[in-house]
């Protein structure tokens, strides 16, 4: 039987929770995985390890969405 994987969906930043998964960061993104990862690994987005997942603070996301230039 296949199994059923649920797509992650991109974040509401008006009304966010606390930590958001490596795959909604991506969506809200619109990046990669192997993106988000690197934004972590060089100190763009703040995460923490919960379990065997990561999850980016959103405080870190707002920050790094509203530092973007606009074009």
């Amino acid at each position: 039987m296949p199994r059923i994987v649920k797509q992650p969906r991109p974040i509401d930043l008006k009304d966010p929770p606390p930590f958001a998964t490596v795959g909604e960061t991506q969506e809200t993104l619109r990046t990669s995985r192997a993106t988000v990862y690197r934004m972590i690994a060089d100190g763009r987005l703040e995460a923490i390890k919960i379990g065997g997942g990561t999850r980016v603070k959103i405080d870190s996301l707002r920050q790094l969405i509203q530092a973007a230039p606009s074009l």
